[in-house]
């Protein structure tokens, strides 16, 4: 196996994935859903628990400024390739769980599962899962000057059109299909594949 060939395969998250923070310290960073990551692990690896899992392993508070108090959790992902499970992936992840607001002191009773999502996006992201958004090169339509890979001639609609077609042929039960990387695919062979598995899923369901 190439050694990039996983981390090519979900390292640019499509745009209906993300959404620019506008307030806050984290302004202008680009927020990941996390349902994305959990869905790209699975087409990859296959149904949580049997193709990829992970423990959660700590728990804890530390005390903060201000009498506030933060939640944090440290969890190791587990992939399964060629039948083997590989060694412990670990991510760290935080939330607020006693925040000092204008109003007075606010308790948030999802902040260990904020820190578990975190600490889950920590992790994945050692395999590459949306490894371009963290590395500052694409903000989602496309790739900046200041890095990331060079920009092909896919369109956001084409690229949005091809993951949906190539969902509908996991589903339709299509075998092996390929996974592409949008920044070394040209729009005729997107195309064309597009095409090929289409005509595929009409098979299957005229069987």
């Amino acid at each position: 196996m190439d050694n990039l060939q996983i981390w090519n395969s979900f390292n640019q998250p499509p745009k209906s994935a993300l959404k620019q923070i506008e307030a806050g310290r984290m302004k202008g960073k680009t927020d990941i859903n996390p349902q994305w990551r959990y869905k790209a692990m699975t087409e990859t690896f296959g149904v949580v628990g049997i193709g990829w899992k992970f423990t959660i392993d700590k728990m804890w508070t530390e005390q903060g400024a201000n009498n506030e108090t933060f939640a944090f959790v440290n969890v190791s992902i587990y992939v399964k390739i060629d039948g083997s499970w590989s060694d412990a992936i670990p991510g760290n992840g935080g939330g607020t769980l006693i925040v000092s607001e204008k109003n007075g002191m606010y308790n948030d009773d999802d902040a260990f599962k904020k820190a578990t999502t975190d600490a889950l996006s920590t992790a994945m992201k050692m395999l590459g899962v949306a490894a371009d958004i963290y590395a500052g090169g694409w903000d989602g339509a496309k790739y900046k000057e200041s890095g990331g890979s060079p920009q092909s001639d896919v369109s956001d609609k084409l690229w949005d059109h091809f993951q949906k077609v190539s969902d509908e042929a996991v589903k339709a039960g299509v075998h092996n299909v390929k996974v592409f990387d949008r920044s070394k695919t040209t729009k005729a062979e997107l195309t064309a594949y597009g095409t090929e598995l289409s005509e595929a899923i009409k098979a299957k369901a005229g069987k």
